[in-house]
C-alpha cells in the first residue's frame, strides 16, 4: 500500500510541476495496480506464472 501512496503522490507532484497529464497517469496506472495486487484485482505476470507452477490447478 505504500507504494501506491508513493505512486499517487508522485502524481500529483507531476500536475504541480505543470508537466503532462500523460507523465501523471503513468503513476495513476501504477497506483491501481498495486492497490489491485492487494485486493487481488490485478496481478503481475510473474505473481501469475508463480501460482501456476506451484499449485496444480483442477486436480
Amino acid at each position: 500500500m505504500f507504494k501506491a501512496k508513493e505512486s499517487i503522490e508522485k502524481g500529483i507532484e507531476t500536475i504541480e510541476l505543470g508537466l503532462p497529464l500523460d507523465i501523471a497517469s503513468v503513476e495513476y496506472k501504477d497506483a491501481y495496480l498495486k492497490l489491485g495486487e492487494i485486493t487481488g484485482d490485478t496481478a503481475a505476470e510473474d505473481i501469475i506464472d508463480r501460482i501456476f507452477s506451484d499449485f496444480c490447478i483442477g486436480k
